[in-house]
């Protein structure tokens, strides 16, 4: 027959004992920091949301164009506002702009100036992918476009200000 009595060792036991409550302490901070984080996804708000409703529906932006602007990609109300989903470029307060201009800090902005740049719903100068440049030099296949961006398209460097010879308003290489 076997002898069956029992052998404890309180020193492992306390052990034990106190892994058994670290573990027990983390799974409850687990949890916690889960629920929060759920928490927090469910109930922030939505970037889609209607900000500004016009005739039954929603549009994320809206500009005043005037009564003889154009909305770009929206619809225009009687009273001069374009509402639109906005996907160019964007200034303070969900006011969106259709250009993005540098400007020197003694230019004039037919819009809204931040730091070196005008956001503008029109282009006074040159459109090149979208930007506005002061500038259009033709460079040519091989020459360089200096402080701007080159077409390789049609050899005409787009800039901001003119790195060649200025004269009557233009920019020349030659």
């Amino acid at each position: 027959m076997a002898n069956t009595t029992a052998v404890s060792n309180p020193r492992c036991a306390r052990k034990l004992g106190h892994a058994s409550i670290g573990v027990s302490l983390s799974g409850i901070i687990i949890s916690v920091v889960i629920a929060v984080v759920v928490v927090c996804i469910v109930t922030r708000p939505n970037r889609d949301s209607c900000s500004h409703s016009y005739q039954g529906s929603c549009y994320s932006y809206k500009t005043y164009v005037g009564s003889s602007g154009s909305c770009y990609n929206g619809v225009k109300s009687y009273d001069g506002y374009c509402y639109f989903k906005c996907f160019d470029y964007m200034y303070h307060h969900e006011v969106c702009y259709k250009y993005k201009t540098y400007v020197s800090s003694s230019s004039t902005c037919k819009g809204a100036r931040s730091g070196s740049y005008c956001y503008s719903n029109s282009c006074p100068y040159h459109m090149y992918l979208g930007n506005c440049y002061k500038y259009k030099t033709y460079v040519g296949d091989s020459g360089s476009c200096i402080n701007g961006v080159k077409s390789h398209l049609t050899g005409y460097c787009y800039s901001t200000s003119c790195a060649y010879y200025h004269y009557d308003g233009g920019c020349y290489t030659q």
